[in-house]
Order: C-alpha cells, then sequence, then structure tokens
C-alpha cells in the first residue's frame, strides 16, 4: 500500500527506504519536487519519524508557494517543521487501497 501526504493539494508517494544518499551526505528524509516523492529512512523513531516527514512537507509547501529562497534555508525549515509538528497531531489513516497522511 502507498502512502501519500498531499502538500498544497498535490499528492507526493512516501517511501521508505533502508538509505537515503544526498548530496549533503546521509539524511533522514529528503523530497525530490519534479517526481512528486518523498524518501524517509526506516528505522527512525515513530515521532522522529513524523517529525522528519514534517521537515520535508515544509520544503515542498514552501517551493508551491514560489518561496524557494527559504527551502534551503535548513534552519528556517526546521524551525517551522518544529512548530507545525508540535502543534497539530499527524494522523496516518486508511484511504480505500492507500494510506492518506491528513496534516488538520
Amino acid at each position: 500500500m502507498k502512502k501519500i501526504v498531499k502538500i498544497c493539494g498535490v499528492p507526493y508517494e512516501i517511501i521508505d527506504k533502508d538509505f537515503i544518499e544526498s548530496s549533503g551526505g546521509r539524511c533522514v528524509g529528503m523530497i525530490t519536487y519534479d517526481e512528486c516523492k518523498i524518501e524517509m529512512r526506516k528505522g527512525q523513531h515513530p515521532d522522529y519519524y513524523k517529525q522528519s516527514l514534517v521537515h520535508e512537507v515544509v520544503h515542498g509547501m514552501l517551493v508551491m508557494i514560489g518561496r524557494n529562497d527559504l527551502t534551503d534555508d535548513e534552519t528556517f525549515v526546521q524551525s517551522l517543521a518544529l512548530a507545525i509538528s508540535q502543534t497539530f497531531e499527524l494522523k496516518i489513516e486508511n484511504v480505500g487501497e492507500e494510506h492518506q497522511v491528513d496534516l488538520p
């Protein structure tokens, strides 16, 4: 079953992987805008996984609203992701044959 999160109405597939390689080295999550996917490292504590997912969603939100200048600011992205993840409870629900990840 697929896990999907909608970022500004655009569905992104969440793919769990054992290892994620990025230009900056190893990471726990990475969004690929042109492929509409978010890769997440397996084995993270559930709370950290959710927070990392919100971090990647924030990157996507910033791109969708045309603020590419802010998406490269990891301090800003992490601060906003922490505020969102601590304010809203992240829910994962079954939706037909897919899992939909909803940010209320």
